[in-house]
């Protein structure tokens, strides 16, 4: 059970990070809308293994694993996500690629020359600090918010219904500051075609990789010091 919650967790947030591509690849093909709805397809896509997650991990409260263990397999999930994003990053053209072909057949238009939609600047991504910082503090909060709740379920056996129902309001403040701040002028940039909506994705991104292979494991550990 310690080994399939960070393999599932992996999953997740392998796919959900290369359905942003989809965005790219809508662009490339001159359909951004659809490529957004192939986005959010994927992303619903995930909420089915979501549900498969939250029972294992209540299970394991339920018979109530040692707080070590529990600990050891939250780092472990965020090593498996943080993996998973390093592969989406590299595969990301060939991703592109059979995304693009997904959408024009989708759209049922013959294949076409492909917008240069392909550069990446390092400085024109951290330049938009205030994203990655934002995206940083979303997705640790996303990554992080059911753990947690399990967590103090576990450790206040008692009331581990409660707690574990707290999840809940971790991810929605996470689903807000996503929803209202960040996915507006990344949405806006796309609709404009603008050359530097790929980087500012890419800040979305990095800010992603930041909140969960960074900031995840300072305050996992954290909980091991304190606990």
């Amino acid at each position: 059970m310690i080994y399939l919650v960070p393999i599932l967790f992996g999953i997740i947030h392998f796919i959900e990070f290369a359905s942003y591509l989809s965005r790219i690849a809508g662009l490339k093909v001159g359909y951004p809308m659809l490529g957004y709805s192939f986005q959010q397809m994927f992303f619903v896509g995930t909420r089915f293994l979501f549900i498969a997650l939250m029972p294992l991990i209540g299970y394991m409260v339920d018979k109530q694993v040692s707080t070590s263990s529990y600990i050891y397999m939250l780092f472990l999930s965020m090593i498996f996500a943080t993996i998973a994003y390093i592969i989406v990053f590299f595969l990301k053209n060939f991703l592109i690629e059979k995304i693009s072909t997904q959408i024009l057949r989708k759209s049922k238009v013959e294949k076409q020359n492909l917008e240069n939609y392909n550069n990446i600047d390092l400085r024109l991504i951290l330049s938009n600090r205030k994203h990655i910082f934002l995206s940083a503090i979303v997705f640790c909060c996303y990554s992080l918010g059911v753990f947690i709740a399990f967590y103090f379920a576990l450790i206040f056996h008692e009331y581990r219904t409660t707690l574990s129902q707290m999840s809940g309001v971790v991810n929605g403040l996470a689903t807000v500051l996503l929803t209202f701040i960040i996915e507006p002028k990344l949405a806006k940039s796309f609709d404009e075609k603008n050359v530097d909506c790929i980087n500012l994705l890419f800040s979305v991104l990095l800010g992603r990789f930041i909140g969960v292979a960074f900031l995840s494991p300072v305050i996992i550990f954290f909980m091991y010091i304190v606990g």
